[in-house]
């Protein structure tokens, strides 16, 4: 069974919900953001229509007054002239702020009443054309509200020279009726462009609008999205956690069965070692490499991704340094050869494996080898087509006559040969010029807590 609901698998689980929720909550607050920017970019355009029709307003009534004053005369008229101008150069001055690098904000919030248009309203009207000034949009508004302001100021100087006409004593009326059609010529003129400027704040407003709304439009199916991968995500998680807790409540039971198992075997060991007699120092130290060699297993089990398949290649190199370093004697040299292929096996067959290489090479090690020669010792595992080959060989002086694997009369060769049937495999022993040991046998997957029978 493979490992699974690790540490890492549950983090990693637990870090893709996070980062869809941290989407989620990005795209919800990039939309209200967005939102409050496409509102107050709207009551902006809204603000600076507005600014530019009370112009537009004051500029008819300072018409019809002027016209009035160069028909009678009537200082009254020109007084009422002198005031819609006053009130127009403050609306004229805050349009003309807007198009500055460093807006006065004082002198835009004159320009409104306070109690039609608020603070965070000119903020806004100020932001929006700080930020869009480089548009051509823009650019083309305030071309337009150049070109009115001109008109605007020739015809307040064709006003100041009515008002110097009637304050001479002998007044030239011909003169002053000159003066008022030049006069309704510019302002015919200055209605055609600020027309034209209207329109132009008109068209840069709708755009403002249709892109809040296209901004606003998308974020929201943006926020709908996320929010269906969020659910779909979530699901697929909580689905994978419970799965995660059914595969450790059988890992558990497996685990309880491998160990019922091993105890098991590790009382046979010792049984065995009991019936056969001998010295006791020996016996224990025989069981001791031997419940060693299963330790090392579990061990490699634990260091990997797998619950079930041993490493042969790694496991073997530590199981044959451990053994030789365990038998050797001081005054044997022994030149241990490993040749191990990548195989891997199930741990019902990886056990049995263990302690047959246990067994052999510990009997190369004490019988294989003695001071008056070097000892060499080649250990190999391969595999072709699911055939599994293992082979131990020494050039020592072979086997002593009390230890025969056909008799199996010593409990090491008691366990290689039941260990043996139980892989079902086939040995070829020769003990001339040393003793070489061959093991072959087939892979299999078998299910199960089962590891050794003895």
């Amino acid at each position: 069974m493979e490992k699974v609901g690790s540490e890492d698998n549950r983090f990693y689980l637990s870090r893709k919900l996070i980062g869809v929720v941290a989407a989620f909550i990005a795209a919800a607050s990039m939309l209200v953001v967005l939102t409050n920017f496409s509102i107050n970019m709207i009551a902006a355009s809204t603000d600076y229509l507005t600014l530019l029709s009370k112009w537009g307003q004051l500029h008819y009534q300072a018409n019809s007054a002027i016209e009035s004053y160069g028909h009678s005369g009537d200082i009254s008229e020109y007084r009422k002239f002198r005031a819609l101008q006053k009130k127009q150069n403050t609306y004229e001055q805050a349009v003309d702020e807007l198009f500055t690098e460093e807006p006065d904000v004082q002198v835009i919030f004159n320009a409104f009443p306070p109690d039609i248009v608020y603070p965070n309203e000119i903020s806004s009207l100020i932001f929006a054309f700080k930020q869009f000034k480089s548009f051509d949009k823009i650019k083309e508004i305030q071309a337009a509200w150049q070109e009115v302001s001109r008109i605007e100021e020739e015809q307040l100087q064709l006003a100041e020279k009515i008002s110097q006409e009637w304050e001479k004593k002998k007044t030239d009326q011909s003169r002053i009726d000159q003066y008022l059609i030049s006069y309704n010529e510019l302002s015919s003129n200055w209605d055609i462009h600020n027309q034209q400027l209207m329109r132009r704040v008109g068209l840069a407003s709708t755009i403002i609008k249709r892109t809040g709304l296209w901004i606003s439009v998308l974020l929201g199916i943006l926020l709908v999205l996320i929010g269906v991968v969020f659910t779909v995500r979530a699901r697929k998680s909580i689905g994978r956690w419970e799965q995660t807790l059914n595969e450790k409540e059988v890992l558990l039971s497996e685990i309880h069965h491998r160990v019922k198992n091993n105890m098991a075997v590790v009382s046979g060991l010792l049984e065995l070692e009991n019936m056969q007699g001998g010295d006791p120092e020996q016996a224990l130290q025989d069981s001791q490499d031997r419940i060693q060699s299963m330790a090392m297993i579990h061990e490699e089990l634990y260091q990997s991704d797998s619950f079930s398949r041993v490493n042969l290649s790694h496991y073997l190199k530590k199981l044959t340094s451990y053994i030789v370093d365990v038998h050797i004697q001081d005054d044997v040299d022994i030149s241990l050869k490993t040749y191990f292929e990548e195989v891997t096996l199930n741990i019902n067959q990886a056990v049995p494996l263990g302690l047959i290489v246990n067994e052999m090479l510990a009997n190369a090690v004490k019988y294989g080898c003695n001071p008056s020669c070097d000892g060499d010792i080649t250990v190999s595992l391969s595999e072709r087509d699911e055939l599994v080959t293992l082979s131990i060989k020494d050039n020592g002086p072979g086997l002593p006559e009390e230890v025969s694997y056909e008799r199996a009369d010593s409990s090491g060769m008691v366990i290689v040969k039941t260990l043996v049937q139980q892989l079902e495999g086939e040995v070829t022993l020769q003990d001339k010029e040393g003793v070489y040991f061959e093991l072959k046998f087939q892979k299999s997957d078998a299910a199960g807590a089962g590891n050794a029978n003895l």
